[in-house]
């Protein structure tokens, strides 16, 4: 809702939830919105567990390789809110890209206990080659 907020740029600036969705879905392009992203993924802990569930919803959108690497970030930076959407990240680890492949186990990583239903995945992933 409205009241939480998440300010990704600088103290001088925070957005709402609403904010950050309409930031994400202006986004000119795939560069654009991963680096609107990266921007957002950069705040603190507190700020971005705020506004992750909007970040998270980007990957519904036919989302590209940087888009999906970045939504890892945020994830990450999340904290333990970040803990919620271990599914969705743990879908990544079958992605085509490694980057997103490799920013996929990094949020997966610091999810704990949250992150087990993501292993048969993860044990593909550590037989696969590429």
């Amino acid at each position: 809702g409205k009241g939480s907020r998440c300010a990704p740029w600088g103290i001088q600036s925070v957005l709402s939830r609403d904010d950050v969705w309409l930031l994400l879905s202006q986004s000119g392009g795939e560069e654009e919105r991963a680096s609107a992203i990266v921007n957002l993924a950069a705040r603190s802990t507190s700020e971005l567990a705020g506004c992750v569930d909007v970040i998270v919803e980007v990957l519904g959108q036919e989302a590209g390789p940087k888009v999906k690497a970045a939504v890892c970030q945020a994830v990450r930076g999340a904290g333990a809110v970040g803990a919620l959407y271990a599914q969705e990240v743990g879908y990544l680890l079958d992605d085509q890209d490694a980057d997103v492949r490799y920013q996929a186990c990094l949020a997966l990583a610091g999810m704990g206990d949250a992150s087990a239903a993501a292993l048969p995945a993860l044990a593909r992933l550590l037989r696969d080659d590429s």
